[in-house]
């Protein structure tokens, strides 16, 4: 039994539509363009998913478009025989551009403070850059 996990909670704003900010994190392209990384895997629920070369994976388990992913969801350094965690990522629409509210259970603890800034370094501050880029005709 794995008793050592934890939640991450995270509330970012992204000055995009929401959809936009789906479709980054969801379409393969859109997604390696704002990581500088491999990403595999369509967005279709029960579909497998590889983000950052391989680092992260899972499976989709709900897609709402423009609205919600839920995904299993676990790197490649996970501890043996950890089951994945559960991420969530709901979007809200706000006058700057979407909410993005970030959930993600039954992390290793051991690891939840690398990969709360990784959420961070890796996602939010590129993504942002992403549409900043995009507003400005980069």
């Amino acid at each position: 039994m794995h008793d050592n996990v934890t939640t991450i909670r995270q509330t970012i704003q992204i000055s995009a539509k929401p959809i936009d900010v789906y479709n980054a994190l969801t379409d393969p392209e859109q997604h390696a363009a704002f990581t500088e990384a491999r990403v595999t895997g369509q967005p279709t629920i029960g579909n497998t998913f590889t983000w950052l070369n391989g680092y992260a994976f899972g499976v989709y388990l709900d897609l709402e478009e423009g609205k919600r992913i839920v995904q299993e969801w676990q790197t490649e350094k996970w501890p043996t025989g950890s089951p994945p965690s559960i991420l969530e990522l709901v979007f809200n629409e706000t006058s700057n551009g979407t909410e993005v509210t970030l959930v993600q259970s039954r992390v290793p603890a051991e690891y939840a403070e690398q990969l709360t800034e990784g959420w961070m370094d890796f996602y939010w501050r590129p993504l942002q850059h992403y549409f900043d880029k995009k507003r400005s005709g980069q």
